[in-house]
C-alpha cells in the first residue's frame, strides 16, 4: 500500500505525540483504501496554518486514487483540572499534569473544472459534496475504531468538529479536529537526570 506514511526514523527519542498522530494517519489511510476511496499519499505535516491545497492530484495518472490525506498537530497545551493552562513541575523535574493536544486530519481531492470557468453541472457538484461527506465519515471512524492499544501513555482521543475547505486551485476537501488528552509525564519521553531516553 504505497499511500501509507513512511516509517519514522530519528536519532532522537520518538515523540509520543508524534506516534499518536502517525498511528491515526496510518489507520485513516488504511480505512480509506479498504472503503475504495484510496488517496495518493498519506503524510504527517508540520505547518502553522491549514495546509495549502495545491497539487491534490496524484503524481502519476491512476484513476483508482485521488487526493492527499494528512495530519498535523495544531497545538499542545498543559491544563489543570479546571481546564485552564498550567504547567506543573514535580520534585524530580519531570512534567506533571494534563496535556491537551489539538490535532487535525484532513483530505484534499481534485474537483471538476470547466474550460470557461463556469460552475460544473449540478449533478457533478452534488456528487463531489457527497464524496467529501463520505471522507468525513471515514476520518471520524478512524478516531473511533482504530486499535490504540499499542500507543504510548494514558490518553483519550475525541473526534471534534469537521469543516469543509476550499475550493482553491482546483482542489477542495475537509478537515477533522481531533483532541488528545493525557498525563504529561506519560505522553512525553521519560527523563533520567534530565536526559531524555526512549
Amino acid at each position: 500500500m504505497t499511500g501509507l506514511p513512511p516509517p519514522l526514523k530519528s536519532d532522537r527519542p520518538l515523540s509520543r505525540i508524534g506516534r499518536i498522530l502517525a498511528h491515526l494517519v496510518t489507520c485513516a489511510c488504511t480505512m480509506f483504501t479498504r472503503a475504495g476511496f484510496e488517496v495518493c499519499e498519506c503524510c504527517l505535516r508540520h505547518q502553522a496554518d491549514l495546509l495549502p491545497m495545491d497539487g491534490c492530484g496524484c503524481p502519476c495518472p491512476d484513476q483508482s486514487k485521488d487526493g492527499h490525506l494528512w495530519g498535523r498537530v495544531q497545538s499542545i497545551s498543559p491544563q489543570d483540572a479546571s481546564g485552564t493552562g498550567l504547567g506543573l513541575i514535580s520534585a524530580d523535574n519531570c512534567p506533571s499534569g494534563t496535556l491537551n493536544v489539538v490535532m487535525e486530519i484532513g483530505v484534499h481531492r481534485c474537483i471538476a473544472l470547466t474550460e470557461d470557468g463556469s460552475a460544473p453541472p449540478c449533478d457533478v457538484l452534488s456528487q463531489e459534496a457527497y464524496d467529501f461527506l463520505a471522507d468525513e465519515e471515514l476520518l471520524r471512524m478512524a478516531v473511533f475504531c482504530c486499535n490504540v492499544e499499542d500507543l504510548p501513555g494514558e490518553y483519550q482521543l475525541r473526534a471534534d468538529a469537521w469543516r469543509p475547505v476550499g475550493p482553491a486551485g482546483g482542489c477542495a476537501g475537509g478537515v477533522l479536529t481531533v483532541i488528545a488528552t493525557g498525563e504529561a509525564n506519560l505522553i512525553l519521553p521519560p527523563l533520567v537526570r534530565g536526559v531524555p531516553h526512549a
